[in-house]
């Protein structure tokens, strides 16, 4: 056997595989032998078919499995012997192929490999990428606020429409007619004034489109969803049925009492400072991801640019292996596929240079964690029913291999970012929600225009070559 590597482009090798007689007989001997011992031919007993009537009928597909065997086997144990960082799996070279396999003789086949460059991060180019802090508003406190006082409402039934009223009516249009419900705090503030003040059993038009704050609101109403509002009814007429009026209790000693039992929260001001932390804490998990991916887009900007791929092979895998785009399209979303490749070298980078890894009980405790949270939610101590009911569903999610992926990319990310904060130590910007978003929905419109550049420059010169 003899295997040779040679180059035919930038980091594009075609790996040769020879082989002789030698090198397939005995496996192909014993294969047929095997096959001797359960085949079943008319006029012979089992296992008593002579081999050389076997060879006649099974001879050249035997020797083609054996030899297709050998040769994939012989392929990725000499990339994996070389320390050969590919991408993709050898594609074969159908007009490379030497064989004929209704004899023993010599073989050729040859696989086009493309190698993955080596990759440098340089971290000190990434210290001037700030992460974020969102802080708390006054005013999203107050909402939280009044949303927990909301909760602790009580309810009576009234003659009489009041500000804050939840009305219960029906909605005539056409010759339809259902029930619904009118949230006062849906609506408005202007267009509340006609309704404040009517009283039970009143009948009043409406502009559905006029009145409510927002899209969500009008919807309920109706009983549809968004997407079914643009074909919905606007004036619509209304019967009062019902009208509760919602007791807001104030914050004194009976609501933290009522609201906080355990005795954790006592003040008004412990209870705004508790609000803050977790309106400030659930923006953690996005700002992390917008700090990462502006360090992979700083990343991926700075090494496309003297990066050095098999841009050949690339393009013919996803051709003619993959099938997802043909000649006339792949060079129009290259720029994305190069873009995504060298993220993924990144990404393999980082790994590389942190050490990170994700073992199995690192991704059976995050489903049970998380099964934990969706079910049983802050509870501190469960029962036995409850904990084989969380063994149980634990198991079941680990059956499907995508749940397990999923689950491992979100561990793996989750270190990557704790390991580039170690790192970087990245300076601290403090910013509101409304802000943060702002960045997050600019970066993506900014990372949209930075590709189609890319794209069109590409387009330019492979139209000049």
């Amino acid at each position: 056997m003899n295997i040779r590597k040679e180059n035919i482009g930038d980091l594009h090798e075609m790996i040769t595989i020879e082989l002789v007689p030698e090198d397939y007989q005995s496996q192909v001997r014993k294969s047929l032998n095997n096959l001797r011992q359960t085949v079943n031919i008319p006029g012979f007993r089992k296992k008593m078919v002579p081999i050389e009537i076997i060879k006649k009928i099974h001879g050249k597909s035997v020797r083609g499995e054996e030899i297709t065997k050998l040769m994939e086997n012989k392929i990725f144990a000499y990339i994996q012997e070389n320390n050969l960082n590919v991408f993709f799996n050898p594609i074969p070279r159908t007009d490379k192929v030497v064989a004929d396999f209704d004899r023993d003789g010599d073989f050729s086949f040859s696989f086009e490999i493309g190698l993955c460059p080596e990759i440098k991060i340089n971290y000190d180019d990434l210290k001037d990428v700030v992460i974020y802090k969102v802080v708390a508003t006054e005013q999203e406190i107050d909402e939280k606020v009044k949303i927990l006082q909301a909760n602790a409402s009580t309810f009576s039934s009234t003659e009489t429409v009041a500000q804050g009223d939840i009305l219960l009516v029906s909605v005539f249009f056409q010759d339809k007619e259902f029930t619904s419900t009118l949230r006062l705090d849906y609506i408005k503030s202007e267009e509340q004034e006609p309704i404040i003040g009517k009283r039970l059993h009143e009948e009043m038009d409406i502009d559905t489109e006029k009145m409510f704050v927002n899209d969500y609101a009008r919807s309920t109403f109706l009983n549809l969803k968004i997407e079914e509002l643009e074909t919905a009814p606007v004036n619509v007429h209304i019967k009062i049925n019902a009208i509760h009026h919602q007791e807001i209790p104030d914050i004194d000693e009976k609501f933290f009492t009522e609201m906080f039992p355990d005795g954790t929260i006592t003040t008004e001001a412990v209870l705004r400072e508790n609000i803050k932390i977790q309106i400030e804490q659930m923006a953690i998990p996005n700002i992390n991801l917008l700090y990462h991916k502006k360090i992979m887009a700083a990343l991926t900007d700075n090494i496309s640019s003297t990066l050095i791929l098999p841009d050949a092979l690339i393009k013919k895998y996803f051709v003619e292996v993959l099938k997802e785009y043909t000649l006339e399209t792949i060079d129009e979303n290259y720029v994305e596929i190069k873009r995504t490749l060298i993220l993924q070298l990144i990404n393999q980078q980082l790994l590389n240079d942190f050490n990170i890894a994700v073992y199995q009980n690192e991704i059976i405790n995050s489903i049970y964690q998380h099964g934990r949270q969706q079910y049983f939610g802050a509870i501190d101590f469960l029962d036995e029913e409850q904990e084989e009911q969380l063994k149980n569903y634990t198991k079941e999610i680990m059956k499907d291999k995508n749940n397990i992926t999923h689950v491992y990319n979100n561990l793996v990310l989750n270190k990557t970012i704790q390991k580039l904060k170690e790192t970087l130590n990245p300076t601290v910007k403090e910013i509101f929600y409304d802000e943060f978003m702002k960045e997050v929905l600019d970066f993506s419109v900014q990372k949209t225009v930075n590709t189609k550049q890319e794209s069109d420059i590409e387009k330019q010169e492979t139209n000049q070559e």
